[in-house]
């Protein structure tokens, strides 16, 4: 998180935080108390791709704090997943970018699941209930 864990920002996402508390983990870095902050964000980003195998990129402006994320995975030696998007809309621009100096392309699920090496788990329809839970 970008603030302190009893901070939850936006406040909105008071029930996606309980269900991420009850079955996963939610991270800071920051002291109870501490409100998120603008400069907070890229901070919370190195951790999300750090804690990562991979990120997945939908949609990115050029000047878009997902461009954080895939800088610090990078620079953590993860994967960089990215999906295409039109040539004439700028929320494509650093997705499109990112694929064209060697991100992954993705088209669907099956794309990450083959690089990542875990297409056999998803035959299996294990992967099915972890996706019904994001």
């Amino acid at each position: 998180m970008a603030g302190g864990l009893d901070r939850v920002y936006p406040k909105e996402h008071t029930g996606l935080f309980r269900q991420v508390q009850e079955h996963g983990a939610v991270v800071s870095e920051l002291a109870l108390g501490v409100r998120p902050e603008a400069r907070s964000f890229p901070r919370r980003n190195r951790l999300t791709s750090g804690l990562s195998i991979g990120s997945v990129v939908v949609e990115a402006a050029e000047g878009s704090g997902a461009r954080h994320t895939v800088y610090h995975a990078l620079e953590q030696d993860r994967e960089v997943f990215c999906v295409p998007g039109s040539i004439f809309s700028p929320a494509s621009n650093f997705t499109n970018r990112m694929i064209k100096v060697g991100a992954k392309l993705v088209m669907g699920i099956a794309d990450i699941l083959e690089e990542l090496n875990l297409a056999v788990v998803a035959e299996r329809g294990k992967i099915s209930s972890f996706i019904n839970h994001i």
